[in-house]
């Protein structure tokens, strides 16, 4: 499945920006040569992602123990995800293409990173969603980030649709907004007559993981929405950049929120109500996802 996934190339990319990925292995048994695919890693430039089996479960569908491996999914998780983050002093340095092909050869024993090859697909979280549908044999998923794919797919069919109806309408996924020295990447940036950034949250977990794991994201997301209130910024569209846009610091900016089902989300999410109001940001339900267009670009 693997090698047939690699010959995959996108012709809408030169090769340098292909994405590729990267298999997560755990062996158990080095003698017996049994592996277990604990997770996928995939990434471009400079948008990478991670999928991988969830803390809160300490088996996969097999029966296999994953303590012994934990503690390396969590080191590669707080790396990859250092790519979004802000450049707050003492986080760890960004993961790269370079730095994967290191790591592949270092872990070569117990646990093991599989370069899979270049794979054809539209962003990162796509592609490490959809392959670890399809590689990892384990039946725990992370149901906040699968929640926000679904989400982000559903909210840009809505932003074709806008977009086809004027010449004057456009959008880009994962836009990123730099501030000074550091920099935060958006789900959307939306443009008409005035230009506004999208992000979307789902509060969908259930458990203590996932509850902190969210705080972590949401405030430091947060942090960089106050640094461009304070001071504005320059919107870029990554990779595919031509010149930064210049924003200004009252920016539209709505979050498309799937509200908790769960106790233990509930604070959470009053926590993040409350930063956005004082940052003056619109929330959207997710199921209002046609609303976002017209309410923060308005015609």
């Amino acid at each position: 499945m693997e090698s047939s996934l690699a010959t995959q190339t996108s012709t809408q990319r030169d090769a340098p920006e292909s994405f590729r990925y990267w298999v997560m292995r755990f062996v158990p048994n080095v003698l017996r040569g049994e592996f277990i695919n604990v997770g996928v890693i995939v990434g471009g430039q400079d948008e990478w992602s991670i999928r991988a089996v969830d803390r809160a479960n300490s088996r996969n569908i097999l029966g296999v123990d994953l303590t012994e491996c934990r503690a390396w999914v969590d080191e590669l998780r707080e790396e990859v995800e250092a790519t979004q983050r802000l450049d707050i002093p003492g986080t760890v340095g960004a993961i790269s293409r370079s730095r994967m092909e290191r790591l592949s050869v270092f872990y070569n024993n117990t646990v093991q990173l599989v370069d899979g090859g270049p794979v054809a697909i539209d962003s990162a979280d796509h592609g490490a969603e959809m392959l670890y549908d399809l590689l990892v044999a384990t039946p725990e998923h992370e149901p906040q980030q699968r929640r926000k794919t679904q989400m982000n797919q559903g909210l840009e069919a809505v932003l074709d649709s806008w977009r086809a109806r004027s010449p004057n309408r456009s959008f880009i996924r994962r836009p990123v907004v730099t501030v000074g020295r550091t920099s935060q990447r958006f789900d959307f940036s939306i443009a008409a007559s005035s230009v506004a950034l999208s992000q979307t949250w789902s509060f969908g977990g259930s458990d203590r993981q996932s509850a902190n794991r969210l705080v972590k994201d949401i405030r430091s997301w947060s942090l960089a929405v106050h640094k461009m209130r304070s001071n504005g910024g320059l919107l870029s569209a990554g990779r595919d950049s031509k010149a930064p846009l210049e924003i200004n610091r009252d920016i539209a900016i709505g979050v498309l929120v799937e509200r908790p089902q769960h106790a233990i989300l509930r604070d959470v999410y009053a926590e993040a109500q409350e930063t956005w109001a004082e940052l003056g940001i619109r929330e959207f339900r997710d199921s209002q996802a046609y609303r976002v267009p017209e309410v923060l670009v308005p015609a």
